[in-house]
């Protein structure tokens, strides 16, 4: 098990990696992935664009991917989410077939593009850029909590001229992307054969 640095943990991250190795696929997704943003398709570079636009004046560089979380926190709504409901995205989930069988579902199979997949899979990355957006002030601690977790939501303000400024096309896939992540994330009782 691999753990964050204690001055590098988020309250309400796991601190391990929850992704099974199941297939090849999964072992070609670096850990460290340095070239992140390589190739982003342009509702992803346009989110990126929005939320750099947004925050320039809170002094704060942030990297990439630390902007799509932002983006996709955006358009989570104004209820609080905690970390490990998000980070869940990145996992395989167990889901009945069809013939009764039990299988593990990649994110990728459902249709969470695969740039979202490997930042929600990735903690450390995760956690970095979760550490980043509360210390810039964007990402703000809510009251409520998820079963005793913190939660958090995006300032009202941010999150409106994030959304404002992209293209209509790009709202359409973000929301798609968010409504796909909930289904998919959405906390089921545990699926187990013993």
């Amino acid at each position: 098990m691999t753990t964050l640095p204690p001055h590098r943990h988020i309250p309400g991250i796991s601190s391990f990696n929850h992704r099974p190795v199941q297939s090849t696929q999964y072992s070609t997704v670096p850990v460290e992935n340095t070239d992140f943003c390589s190739g982003l398709p342009s509702w992803q570079s346009d989110a990126v664009a929005a939320a750099e636009a947004t925050t320039k004046d809170e002094q704060a560089a942030f990297s990439p991917p630390t902007s799509l979380l932002l983006v996709l926190w955006c358009f989570l709504g104004d209820s609080p989410v905690c970390v490990d409901a998000i980070q869940r995205g990145g996992k395989a989930q167990n889901r009945w077939t069809t013939s009764g069988e039990l299988e593990g579902l990649r994110p990728e199979q459902v249709g969470i593009h695969d740039t979202i997949s490997a930042l929600l899979w990735n903690t450390n990355q995760l956690g970095a850029a979760v550490e980043t957006l509360l210390s810039s002030g964007l990402l703000i601690l809510a009251e409520s909590t998820c079963d005793g977790m913190p939660a958090y939501t995006v300032d009202n303000d941010v999150k409106g001229q994030i959304i404002n400024s992209l293209p209509l096309e790009a709202k359409v896939l973000w929301k798609t992307q968010v409504l796909i992540l909930v289904a998919f994330v959405f906390p089921r009782p545990s699926i187990s054969l013993k």
